[in-house]
């Protein structure tokens, strides 16, 4: 069975990379992205099971314009896990159609514990 393929989306070069390492070692494949350039480029040429977005990334404002690309340019169907400091409006929730939140500071457990959550049926 192939692992599902989580795209990784941080502001933050040096997370983003530890996050792929962490998913890596615990059995998912993954991408990390620094830009939201390279995230929608990555988009033609196939589709991720899951993204962490962070979404401190330029604000609201960034965050529901790649959400809106993504969803409906691409026709995104995956999970969207969202990433910040601070809290997500419900306009955000909304905006992505997330179904987790993953708070930061985070500990890497439970980064793997939403994401796991995330594919708990279809991973069976």
């Amino acid at each position: 069975m192939t692992m599902p393929l989580i795209y990784i989306f941080d502001h933050d070069v040096d997370i983003a990379f530890v996050l792929t390492i962490w998913l890596e070692q615990n059995g998912y494949r993954t991408k990390g992205f620094s830009t939201h350039g390279e995230l929608i480029a990555s988009f033609k040429y196939g589709m991720p099971d899951c993204i962490i977005l962070d979404n401190l990334y330029g604000g609201l404002v960034a965050t529901k314009h790649i959400c809106d690309v993504i969803q409906n340019v691409f026709h995104y169907k995956g999970k969207i896990l969202l990433s910040t400091t601070g809290r997500v409006t419900n306009e955000e929730w909304e905006d992505c159609d997330a179904i987790d939140f993953i708070p930061k500071p985070f500990h890497l457990e439970q980064v793997l514990s939403a994401v796991n959550k995330a594919f708990e049926n279809s991973l069976a």
